[in-house]
């Protein structure tokens, strides 16, 4: 299946995550912090993460400030593909992209095997989960029974895709690492250095020294975290990471960032807490 799947033009992503069980705190959210560590490991620039809730307008509306709003390139939705009536993720789709949902004969002789090795009758429920919007490849479970998809659309003028991943999270990774993780890393050829020190000092200390390595390292990411009391026990994160085609540039780039700051620490006397090296992902 993978080889089916170039996802080398895309370069900004979103994160639609779905169920009212999200929104009402009876489900915590892991799927979108799994999914937008990978994509940005992999070089993918995660403009946005979103939750709604199982309507079908929400969705279409999420799907919406993914792609026009944000900028979205390649939406990742997770949730809403099982048999139940509120399962309704590519219902949404099929809406957004302008196309119908058909049965996908793929999908179908996969969940028809499944269902028959358990000697269990394939009822219209069952069968809804291998209604695709057309022109969807599937993306077969490895470890449950809904399958997932890929999709391509054009939206205005840009060329868009669309993954749809249940919302368990076992089987949403193990689509995710099955079909799309490999193809990213095969059209990527990213590697990602990142890093980060801890300095005792207020945040607010150390925030025009911050901002004048920001300019002057303006093709590095870098993030400040306070962790402790800006007037009690200050510390401050400060996290880096560096991208490149080439593993070595991406390392060094992410090690200059770190000494400078650990070289400032040491010139205005301020505690280094902890420093964690720049790792080549």
């Amino acid at each position: 299946m993978t080889h089916l799947l170039n996802l080398d033009r895309f370069r900004s992503a979103g994160i639609v995550t779905i169920g009212y069980e999200i929104l009402q705190g009876r489900v915590v959210d892991t799927n979108s912090a799994y999914l937008a560590r990978k994509l940005f490991l992999m070089g993918l620039d995660v403009r946005s993460t979103i939750s709604v809730s199982d309507d079908l307008e929400d969705i279409i509306r999420a799907l919406k400030f993914a792609v026009s709003d944000m900028g979205a390139e390649l939406v990742f939705t997770t949730g809403g593909l099982g048999p139940t009536p509120d399962d309704r993720t590519l219902e949404a789709i099929a809406r957004f992209l302008g196309v119908e949902l058909v049965v996908n004969d793929e999908a179908l002789r996969d969940i028809k095997a499944k269902y028959s090795r358990r000697g269990v009758e394939l009822t219209p429920e069952r069968l809804k989960m291998a209604k695709l919007p057309q022109g969807a490849v599937p993306l077969l479970n490895p470890v449950g029974i809904a399958p997932g998809i890929y999709i391509e659309s054009t939206v205005g003028e840009r060329r868009i895709a669309i993954v749809s991943l249940p919302g368990v999270p076992r089987e949403m990774e193990a689509i995710f690492e099955k079909y799309i993780e490999p193809a990213l890393r095969k059209s990527r050829r990213l590697y990602v250095a990142e890093g980060y020190v801890r300095l005792r000092v207020m945040e607010s200390e150390i925030a025009p020294y911050i901002r004048s390595v920001m300019k002057r390292y303006s093709g590095i990411y870098i993030k400040s975290h306070p962790e402790g009391e800006e007037l009690g026990l200050p510390v401050v994160r400060i996290y880096t990471a560096a991208y490149g085609r080439d593993a070595e540039r991406a390392y060094e780039a992410c090690k200059a960032v770190q000494e400078e700051f650990i070289s400032y620490a040491k010139e205005k006397g301020i505690e280094v807490a902890e420093h964690k090296p720049c790792v080549v992902h």
